[in-house]
């Protein structure tokens, strides 16, 4: 089946059951391992079996609850790629607007450095990005050994001068 169509159907089916259709854009993407452009190029290709089966198993652990992020592994978080696990939360685009607000008011103010501290930093979304838009060390604490892993891995790919504590 082309892309094109199996994509169409796959929309109607995350629509009937309650979910945003684009949620299997962003499936689709990762099965095929594209980006959107990538996606948009491809429309008219076929899926093969071995896809469309995996496809298929995705849509459905959706429909049944599992966030699109679990599935993928990542959530994008102000232009980075954070991994997530069921172990955190799913950083939400609106988190945005606080790097935002933090950094804007900390270029205005003068604070010393290694003052900044992420408590229940999860994926480790807002420390790591802290710390690598403003060059400045930041701590982050978490209750959980699981989260701090994730928050860990994230570090180690993206950078960030970022200490943990449990």
């Amino acid at each position: 089946m082309r892309i094109a169509k199996r994509l169409n159907e796959a929309k109607t089916m995350m629509e009937q059951a309650g979910r945003e259709g684009s949620s299997a854009e962003w499936l689709l993407m990762h099965v095929l391992d594209v980006d959107r452009t990538g996606l948009l190029v491809r429309l008219s290709d076929e899926l093969t079996p071995e896809q469309d089966l995996r496809f298929s198993e995705y849509l459905l652990a959706h429909v049944h609850g599992v966030p699109v992020q679990h599935l993928i592994g990542y959530q994008p978080f102000y232009g980075r790629n954070f991994s997530v696990t069921p172990d955190v939360l799913i950083p939400r685009p609106e988190t945005e607007e606080l790097i935002v607000f933090v950094t804007e008011r900390l270029e205005r103010e003068s604070f010393t450095a290694g003052q900044i501290v992420d408590i229940g930093t999860g994926s480790g979304a807002i420390g790591i990005t802290l710390a690598l838009e403003l060059e400045q060390p930041v701590t982050t604490v978490d209750i959980s050994p699981a989260a701090i892993a994730v928050a860990k891995r994230n570090q180690a790919t993206l950078g960030g001068d970022v200490t943990f504590l449990e």
